[in-house]
């Protein structure tokens, strides 16, 4: 376990890296189905231009992509039959 503790965080980490290895990197790597979608979606959200995020906006449209997001999610899953085991942030991805 790591414990990464700040002035604002405190958490612990399972992890297969070494204290050393982490402490002279600085870094953690954490495979993508630990981590989901909603990252990609919060990173996407903080990239938006700002006439898009006020007066509410931002929440709305967050929460939409939240609930769109949630039930794709679950009809692929049950509904559909895949071909290669693809990780739910893989699936949510937009690539332009």
């Amino acid at each position: 376990m790591l414990t990464v503790t700040t002035t604002t965080t405190n958490e612990l980490f399972p992890m297969q890296a070494s204290p050393a290895t982490v402490s002279r990197c600085g870094m953690i790597y954490f495979e993508p189905v630990s981590l989901g979608w909603k990252p990609l979606l919060d990173s996407w959200m903080h990239d938006l231009p700002e006439e898009w995020k006020s007066e509410g906006s931002g929440e709305y449209l967050n929460d939409l992509c939240v609930w769109i997001l949630t039930n794709s999610l679950k009809f692929v899953r049950k509904q559909c039959k895949m071909m290669l085991v693809i990780g739910d942030s893989n699936l949510a991805r937009y690539e332009s």
